[in-house]
């Protein structure tokens, strides 16, 4: 093999840290691809019931006999779904992205959707290609996420939500969610009136007048 011939190009302990590190890719990538490889091999109706357990409203366009029955086929929406998007275009099955791909050819916007490559143009005895494309198209955003949603879980093998409590179960209480008052600062009390004289300085005292003596004094009482 080639990684063998790189390996013991490598000399010295080269050749160990080689093989470990092989052994640690291999540990990365097998599972995934192992994970892969069953979400392409699962039955499409099988997964198409579990998604309409998860969705009961989504339409199911499960209205078409098969060839030479009076019967109607297990031929649903979703499954049809599932076989373009992974036997016809060979796209997987476990990423969002995929499967946002896949509405855009239902949508116009990326690939076109053939007749003579449909699901169910061999056995039905009307091609559901037309129908299924408008039904897509009736879609609401809100709806086609949930579906995408619902396909990648099934898939991947996540249990589905749950939105509604089992029976008996108490209530959560609600949560009240208390908002702060805003921040007012703190102002000092006012002080009385005519506090603000106690800030000035001192008023410098006059010297005291001499009294004059003598004659002099008589000066002052007339």
């Amino acid at each position: 093999m080639m990684f063998d011939k790189i390996l013991k190009s490598i000399p010295g302990w080269g050749w160990v840290i080689g093989s470990c590190l092989m052994v640690v890719l291999a540990q990365g990538v097998v599972p995934e691809l192992s994970s892969v490889a069953s979400a392409q091999s699962a039955n499409p109706n099988s997964m198409a019931t579990q998604v309409y357990e998860r969705l009961p409203d989504f339409p199911r366009e499960d209205q078409y006999p098969e060839r030479g029955r009076s019967t109607l086929s297990d031929s649903t929406l979703i499954s049809r779904l599932i076989q373009y998007h992974t036997f016809v275009k060979g796209r997987l099955p476990i990423y969002r992205l995929d499967w946002q791909v896949t509405f855009a050819d239902y949508l116009g916007l990326n690939d076109y959707i053939l007749e003579e490559t449909y699901p169910g143009q061999g056995f039905l005895r009307t091609n559901p290609m037309a129908a299924d494309i408008e039904a897509v198209q009736q879609l609401s955003r809100t709806q086609r996420r949930a579906v995408v949603q619902a396909l990648v879980d099934v898939f991947t093998g996540r249990s589905a939500p749950v939105d509604t409590p089992p029976p008996g179960a108490a209530l959560p209480s609600p949560r009240v969610e208390t908002v702060p008052a805003p921040y007012a600062p703190v102002l000092p009390p006012l002080s009385p009136p005519g506090s603000v004289d106690l800030l000035l300085p001192p008023r410098p005292q006059s010297p005291a007048r001499p009294q004059p003596g003598g004659d002099a004094q008589h000066l002052l009482l007339d």
